[in-house]
């Protein structure tokens, strides 16, 4: 009865001693810690002679890992779905440039056909009009803003 028992304890002893190899060989490859901080680790481990309280303090282990990947994974994904609001906000924003960009373009050729299509406009003021014009490349909304002001109530007035 006693040799069945020790053959117990023997297995019960491998089966934890695994379980504790493969959870330090985990913790290291994840948290890229150092052998002799990992050597404390298993020194404390196998401090303890009694199996139960060995496989109860490996199994606590495993716990603890867990907690700890399950914050690890919340804070990647956390961060995936940050990256991935930074990258929709990013691409609407270049999407309206593009849109105001193509808009300031086709104001400019809009004025530019009417301009050209003034015929009886003193020289002075055809100048004037052809740097208001050329000015809606301009990088500040207000400016483009007064700017195409501007010219839509100029080119109301009966110039022909």
């Amino acid at each position: 009865m006693y040799r069945a028992e020790s053959d117990f304890e023997g297995k019960f002893n491998e089966v934890v001693y695994k379980m504790a190899q493969t959870y330090f060989a985990v913790f290291s490859a994840l948290f890229n810690k150092n052998n002799d901080q990992q050597r404390d680790l298993i020194n404390k481990f196998l401090q303890s002679k009694d199996p139960l309280e060995r496989s109860r303090k490996i199994v606590k282990l495993y716990q603890e890992l867990q907690e700890i990947i399950d914050k690890k994974l919340f804070y990647v994904y956390k961060t995936a779905d940050e990256m991935k609001d930074r990258s929709k906000n990013h691409l609407l924003e270049q999407a309206f440039q593009k849109l105001l960009e193509e808009t300031k373009q086709s104001d400019k050729e809009k004025y530019q056909e009417k301009l050209d299509a003034v015929v009886n406009m003193p020289e002075s003021v055809r100048k004037i009009l052809q740097e208001e014009i050329n000015g809606l490349n301009s990088k500040s909304e207000q400016d483009v803003g007064r700017k195409t002001n501007y010219l839509n109530q100029v080119f109301r007035l009966p110039w022909d």
